[in-house]
């Protein structure tokens, strides 16, 4: 809940900051919540595994840099967001499931993180459910066919191509 408080300030005081500023604060804020190694895993699953690991650094570079451009688009500076969690959290071993209800200005998203609890003993998201759609699972078909049809190489190619789209969003 501190994370969300700390976010919803970053977004309310957004306005005072350049584009650049704001950005470089939320990804910061973003790497203390989101653990984007496991968010990588499972978005390529089944292939994931079989990278070497040279690949699967430059897959969870690559990967972590679309969620951020993703996300940000998204953000809009100065808008007033309220977070509230839903229920109690669902624990399962090493992972839980938070359900949250999102509130910006007249519009609501009811958002599930899913988390995991890291060596370190922080429990951080690996997967955001958006009106039951699991940001994970969205990614995960388009990026199975292009490794399936064109291999690795084009799909790092095909992630980067799509993070550049999002963040010169509003260049």
């Amino acid at each position: 809940e501190g994370k969300h408080r700390n976010m919803i300030m970053m977004l309310r005081e957004g306005n005072s900051k350049t584009r650049t500023e704001f950005r470089k604060m939320i990804k910061e804020e973003f790497s203390s919540f989101i653990d984007y190694r496991e968010m990588s895993k499972h978005s390529l699953k089944r292939y994931y595994d079989k990278l070497t690991d040279s690949q699967k650094k430059d897959y969870n570079r690559s990967f972590k840099r679309l969620v951020q451009a993703s996300y940000l688009k998204r953000m809009r500076p100065g808008v007033s967001y309220d977070i509230m969690i839903q229920n109690p959290p669902v624990v399962k071993g090493d992972r839980a499931k938070v359900s949250t209800l999102i509130v910006d200005g007249e519009n609501e998203f009811e958002v599930d993180h899913l988390l995991i609890v890291g060596t370190d003993g922080v429990w951080r998201i690996y997967d955001v459910i958006i009106d039951r759609v699991s940001m994970v699972r969205n990614y995960r078909k388009p990026l199975y066919q292009t490794m399936k049809n064109s291999g690795f190489k084009a799909l790092l190619n095909r992630i980067n191509e799509k993070a550049l789209e999002r963040e010169s969003w509003s260049d």
